[in-house]
């Protein structure tokens, strides 16, 4: 009986391995593949990567624009210069006013004593952002010293192709008339790290 099971089982596997046979014409049936992309097709995949190169253009442009008009806010000290000047005044190539003066950062060091930072020079007009140079030479004259300050860095080489920085104000506001920070930054190998 055991043998019987296995032929049975043999002569199965034999009739399956056997091509079927087309009942029209009695050649033997060749196997249909399925020949449907199993994905996207590639006309398909190309508009959905046109489409993401379009979006991601459009964020890409989107960011640029913040980074080009990134401004900075800081609450800083303007610094009298070593002439006992505060400010500068002056013209911008075009005849609008210009103000320019120095800032620092003021912080506390590890002792609590209030330091001054890298001076940084600010210069604002009456263009662009409106009024800026009169309201910087209305606060200062005012005796404010300690000043919220909102501006864009300009960069440029000049004439000796060192890169050099200034910051153009777009905003000013006093702080009230708090006392001067300390006059001057402390030398690098002073600083304990």
């Amino acid at each position: 009986m055991a043998t019987t099971t296995k032929q049975t089982a043999a002569a199965k596997k034999a009739e399956a391995a056997k091509p079927a046979v087309d009942p029209m014409t009695g050649a033997p049936q060749q196997e249909t593949l399925d020949i449907a992309p199993a994905g996207p097709t590639a006309e398909v995949q190309l508009l959905e990567a046109q489409a993401k190169i379009q979006e991601l253009t459009a964020e890409l442009t989107a960011l640029r624009k913040q980074m080009e008009s990134l401004e900075l806010s800081q609450r800083v000290w303007v610094k009298e210069q070593a002439d006992g000047q505060v400010y500068k005044v002056g013209k911008t190539m075009t005849g609008n006013k210009k103000v320019s003066f120095y800032v620092a950062k003021s912080t506390k060091d590890q002792s609590g004593k209030y330091v001054s930072g890298a001076w940084k020079l600010v210069i604002a007009t009456d263009n662009g952002s409106g009024p800026q140079a009169t309201a910087a030479q209305e606060l200062l004259d005012s005796g404010e010293r300690f000043v919220d300050l909102e501006a864009f860095e300009k960069t440029f080489v000049n004439a000796q192709g060192q890169h050099n920085s200034y910051w153009m104000q777009t905003s000013i506001q006093g702080q009230g008339k708090a006392p001067a920070a300390a006059p001057d930054a402390p030398n690098a190998d002073d600083i304990n790290i």
